[in-house]
């Protein structure tokens, strides 16, 4: 499992399949989850002959938070450091929900690293439409910072997807 250190109080983890193939597909969890997501997806596409890269974005998996506000922003700075660092210069960048909102805001930031973006079940903004999605996005953000990232998944799965 390879790691990569941004700063002294950030450290990203990352799974890698076919490390010596060119064409790369990065792959971007959504929230609430990390790399193991995409479990049923990375060995098709290895088995494709892409070079796969499954990022645990800060504060999510393995990787550490470094405390304070997390900002998209920051997200696509680091997968952006994460490609200089492995020399990659171009990649197919597949993000879901959350994770496609850090594809979109990469795509914004660093397009000349993109030959595709892929956005799967995502948004570009975060802003409720009426007081009851308020509300529905706060209870999110108190379970996160009181139950943890698991118990507002199952949270978010079970409101999704409510029957067997």
């Amino acid at each position: 499992m390879p790691y990569l250190n941004i700063a002294s109080n950030l450290t990203l983890h990352y799974l890698e399949e076919n490390p010596d193939h060119s064409e790369t597909i990065i792959l971007l969890h959504g929230l609430g989850v990390n790399v193991d997501s995409w479990a049923f997806q990375i060995p098709v596409l290895a088995a494709a002959k892409f070079r796969v890269i499954a990022v645990d974005l800060r504060g999510f998996g393995a990787s550490t938070f470094p405390g304070g506000q997390i900002r998209i922003k920051d997200m696509a700075a680091d997968i952006h450091h994460l490609l200089q660092t492995l020399k990659i210069e171009k990649v197919h960048l597949v993000g879901i929900s959350m994770g496609g909102v850090v594809a979109q805001q990469f795509a914004l930031e660093y397009p000349s690293f993109l030959e595709k973006l892929v956005l799967v079940n995502t948004f570009a903004s975060l802003k409720p439409d009426n007081f009851s999605q308020f509300i529905y996005f706060y209870f999110r953000l108190l379970m996160v910072h009181t139950l943890g990232i698991k118990a507002q998944a199952n949270a978010v799965a079970q409101r999704i997807f409510p029957e067997p």
